[in-house]
């Protein structure tokens, strides 16, 4: 059986106007809105995108920009996904995921989705570094994007800081008397992710009187990891900075094998994502980022921008954790 607007109403109880403005995530009692959600449940209503887009109204649905084809493989990018999903499917809306390269109807760029109708906003789920990116995101409102800022005064960004939850781990390891640091990199995660937790590292370096060693910086993707422990022992390093709990449990396993042990023999601080954790026993020393406050917060803004046309600059900074699990040796600096 179909519903239509007004049968939803009247099982709801309330007028289709409220009914609208709840599909729209638009101003409602929570009574209300909680009545209408149950019924859109009990029936499996859904709009009618089709005629929605032909007649140039909202289609319901919110583009999603991934970073890479294998995003689903990725815990934090999955539990990102999940918050903007609980999020934009209790407002009634669909997620649909574009290749920054498809072409629609001809066109050259995702942000045709926009313009067309098929989407009523986008979520980049990478850092602006494409002037393809930059350009959707200086020409339309209703675009959410992560990493640097493009314009000072416009645009909807949620970040985390990468310079700050880098730096503080630095710092972390510095103040303790770590002088000689190796940082674990994976190189899949953009330039200017890399350029900011290098800039992290050199400010840290700055801060504690220690000389930044350019060569201390390697990619776990292209550096087997036997070289990389054959690189820590071999030179003066008595820490490592992993971009992410895999790379950490796996280099803490090595040298666990080579006989040394994390929090005496050498310290590890990493990189904690969506639902990653730390080896069972092993301690390591991370910030947990809220990656699916991250998904939440992104669909909230998306929302926001879709039901206030005045809605023009937004910027959150999402808060993250230190957790020390006493994996860092202090040393004597002198």
């Amino acid at each position: 059986m179909e519903y239509s607007i007004y049968d939803i109403a009247q099982r709801a109880g309330v007028s289709k106007s409220t009914v609208s403005r709840v599909l729209n995530a638009g101003s409602v009692s929570e009574k209300s809105r909680q009545a209408v959600l149950r019924v859109l449940a009990e029936t499996g209503y859904r709009p009618n995108q089709s005629a929605r887009m032909l007649r140039g109204a909202q289609s319901y649905v919110i583009g999603i920009i991934p970073s890479s084809a294998d995003i689903l493989l990725a815990t934090s990018a999955t539990t990102r996904l999940a918050g903007m999903m609980s999020c934009l499917y209790e407002h009634g809306y669909s997620m649909l995921f574009i290749n920054e390269a498809q072409k629609p109807s001809g066109e050259a760029a995702p942000f045709q989705f926009l313009e067309q109708h098929i989407v009523d906003g986008l979520i980049y789920m990478q850092n602006a570094e494409s002037d393809q990116v930059r350009r959707a995101i200086t020409q339309h409102r209703e675009i959410v994007y992560t990493g640097e800022r493009i314009l000072p005064d416009k645009g909807l960004r949620i970040y985390m800081g990468n310079y700050d939850y880098s730096k503080l781990l630095y710092d972390h390891l510095m103040e303790r008397g770590h002088r000689h640091i190796l940082t674990i990199f994976n190189h899949t995660r953009g330039n200017i992710l890399r350029g900011r937790r290098y800039e992290a590292y050199v400010d840290a370096c700055q801060a504690h009187g220690i000389s930044p060693d350019v060569g201390s910086f390697l990619s776990f993707d292209e550096t087997p990891q036997k070289k990389i422990c054959e690189k820590f022992l071999q030179g003066p390093y008595t820490a490592l900075f992993t971009d992410g709990m895999e790379y950490a449990n796996s280099i803490n396993a090595a040298f666990t094998q080579k006989g040394l042990v994390l929090g005496r023999d050498f310290s590890l601080v990493s990189i904690e994502r969506g639902v990653e954790q730390p080896a069972q026993g092993t301690g390591i020393t991370t910030v947990a980022l809220p990656d699916y406050e991250y998904g939440l917060q992104a669909a909230r803004m998306m929302l926001r921008a879709i039901e206030d046309p005045t809605l023009e600059y937004l910027d959150v900074k999402l808060k993250f954790e230190l957790r020390d699990r006493g994996s860092v040796v202090w040393l004597d600096p002198d």
